[in-house]
């Protein structure tokens, strides 16, 4: 039933914006105050979402209503995930750069233009959300409290930076996981570096629950073992940056595939990348976050692009060689934005609004982003 979605996506919703994770990126980004009329909004709609199934059995009217929060909320939802992104980003960046740079992070014109970006989608998002409130108001619906309170728990975020200062814990754990993500196998151990690593183990292929991986200044990886990839059933977010000898180039027996689940993905900093592979297009049903960036010798994107009718994000930047879109963008009915970031002068001619040859392809976008 679409209202025990909606009833969960706000559950998610207040989990994230009471967890010390999103108190700590309010604080940063200051956007503190903003999360909090957020979290009093959403808990006013929480309460009466019982009545509402309710009454949706006789008012056509209030079934309207929990269709539109159901979209605004998703959208919440998605707006979150942006700043959880943005910040494991900013911690990315500070974490290899000089102290001096990273007290100073905000301070430069781009990562601020990012801090007021952010701030207005938030505002946008939070106003849109008052906006369903207000509505709400006319249905006089009674607040309720399910007969057995069901809870609808965060889980905790699980991902791994193959990275070695970025396995938090006591120092045996920590040399425990370190071997796991190395051994050759579950039974074996391995004295190498996570610096040296060239190729990711096939012991990764037991993490069956892992659904966060960033892979981060990895310099001598390689390749991937395709047959580490299609065992993590549970992943949801794979992050790959600035491993700049990785080749994601495909050989029949080497394909890599990647788990069906899989919702957001980042390409950053991988000089080979010249297309994604043909491995990936088993994640088109499901991935809603496609970013790739840093990538200098990046030329196309892929023609089953217009099969991600889930994607909602699409963000190309410093791609120098990326001329054109594929065809059938039309189709990505679900995209909100598409940012194209100095990338060739010819592919943002030719997403220039009114003029632009591809503008009646992408004019359904919402957000457009050409710089």
């Amino acid at each position: 039933m679409a209202e025990s979605f909606v009833f969960q996506t706000a559950g998610k919703i207040l989990g994230n914006l009471t967890a010390r994770a999103f108190r700590e990126i309010g604080q940063i980004w200051g956007v503190k105050k903003e999360f909090k009329r957020l979290q009093l909004t959403v808990s006013a709609i929480k309460v009466v979402l019982l009545d509402a199934a309710e009454q949706k059995k006789k008012s056509r009217q209030v079934e309207d209503w929990l269709e539109k929060l159901q979209d605004v909320l998703y959208d919440v939802d998605d707006v979150l995930d942006d700043f959880m992104t943005e910040d494991l980003r900013r911690k990315v960046v500070i974490k290899g750069s000089k102290r001096k740079a990273a007290k100073n992070f905000f301070s430069s014109s781009n990562s601020l233009a990012l801090r007021i970006t952010m701030s207005r989608k938030l505002k946008k998002i939070r106003s849109r959300l008052e906006d369903i409130d207000a509505d709400r108001k006319q249905f006089e619906l009674i607040e309720r409290v399910p007969d057995s309170l069901v809870a609808y728990p965060i889980r905790e975020q699980t991902h791994s930076f193959v990275c070695a200062s970025d396995v938090i814990g006591r120092a045996l754990d920590k040399n425990r996981i370190v071997k796991l993500l190395l051994s050759k196998s579950s039974s074996s151990t391995s004295s190498s570096t996570i610096e040296n690593i060239s190729v990711l183990p096939i012991g990764m292929k037991n993490l069956t629950t892992l659904r966060h991986l960033r892979i981060y200044e990895c310099p001598s990886l390689t390749f991937f073992s395709a047959k580490s990839m299609r065992y993590l059933s549970s992943l949801e977010v794979l992050w790959i940056w600035k491993c700049e000898k990785l080749s994601l180039l495909e050989k029949e027996e080497t394909m890599m595939e990647l788990p069906k689940g899989l919702l957001s993905i980042l390409l950053s900093g991988i000089q080979k990348l010249k297309e994604l592979p043909c491995g990936f297009e088993n994640i088109a049903a499901t991935i809603k976050y496609i970013r790739i960036e840093d990538c200098p010798s990046f030329e196309k994107m892929p023609e089953w692009l217009q099969k991600c009718t889930s994607l909602t994000k699409l963000q190309l930047v410093n791609c120098m060689l990326l001329e054109s879109l594929p065809l059938g963008m039309h189709q990505l009915t679900a995209l909100r934005e598409l940012c194209i970031n100095n990338c060739s002068e010819k592919l943002s001619r030719k997403c220039e609004r009114e003029t632009g040859e591809y503008f009646p392809w992408i004019s359904q976008i919402p957000e457009i982003y050409l710089k």
